[in-house]
């Protein structure tokens, strides 16, 4: 699939959803080309989904909150979850429809996991495969092997969890927007039209993080897409309002426990 739209319509009656409910009892890849930056609006699916890009980075929303998925990384989407998509640019991406009764058993939530060497090697084979056409034996082998490591995945810290109070939100999405701002939550505040102690308890109460900590992760999530679209670590800390490259590295590495350059070499 290719396009140049910057809506895609996921709707019931969509050549989309249509061709995605077609093929929802078989196991199929797909590959997916997207020329420039994208929505679509909340759909679900009747089958899962297992989907990597291999240029760019997607970001899928959940009642849960964004999930971001990177160039480098993996995203099982769960039979019938309700969940919007989007880029700033240009998208490839492989994937698996996973039938409904191949899915059983594994998580109801959403899962990013960074590629192991295993699921990388096991995601490079499996975009040589015939598009849109049922897998084979040995290929659904392969997939189950994928589903396997993306079950056992521990957490990661590639979720951005929102929050449901709507001054809390006006102010996630003001951040969002301008992940390198600088601005102090004093100011922030104004916007939300709520004062800083009950934009900081209402963060945490409904994301399980303060405002800075929040507002940290959103600054990954952006590094992460800034990176695998081949920007330099200078030019991404910057951008992103840190003092300086080293202060962001160290940064990235407590994160996710390596530095900008390696994650951006191993993409």
């Amino acid at each position: 699939m290719s396009y140049r739209e910057t809506v895609i319509r996921m709707a019931p009656g969509s050549a989309e959803a249509t061709m995605l409910d077609r093929l929802a009892d078989q196991m199929v890849r797909l590959e997916v080309r997207i020329d420039a930056a994208f929505e679509t609006p909340a759909h679900a699916h009747r089958g899962g989904q297992i989907f990597w890009p291999a240029a760019g980075s997607a970001v899928i929303g959940t009642a849960e909150g964004r999930w971001c998925v990177p160039t480098g990384c993996a995203l099982w989407m769960p039979p019938g979850l309700m969940h919007d998509a989007s880029t700033d640019g240009g998208l490839h991406m492989h994937g698996i429809l996973v039938p409904v009764e191949a899915a059983a058993g594994l998580p109801a939530d959403c899962r990013v996991l960074p590629f192991s060497p295993l699921l990388r090697e096991l995601a490079l084979r499996a975009a040589t495969w015939p598009e849109a056409r049922p897998l084979d034996d040995r290929q659904r082998r392969v997939v189950a092997v994928m589903l396997d490591e993306m079950a056992a995945a521990p957490p990661t810290r590639l979720l951005l969890p929102m929050p449901r109070d709507r001054r809390a939100r006006r102010l996630a999405l003001a951040l969002l927007a301008a992940p390198g701002s600088r601005r102090p939550l004093a100011e922030w505040a104004r916007l939300a039209a709520a004062s800083p102690r009950t934009l900081e308890r209402r963060f945490g109460a409904e994301t399980g993080l303060s405002v800075a900590a929040w507002q940290r992760r959103a600054r990954l999530l952006a590094a992460l897409d800034l990176l695998g679209r081949g920007r330099s670590v200078t030019a991404v800390a910057l951008e992103l309002g840190y003092d300086s490259p080293s202060a962001f590295t160290a940064m990235f590495r407590r994160t996710l426990g390596m530095t900008p350059a390696q994650y951006r070499d191993t993409r």
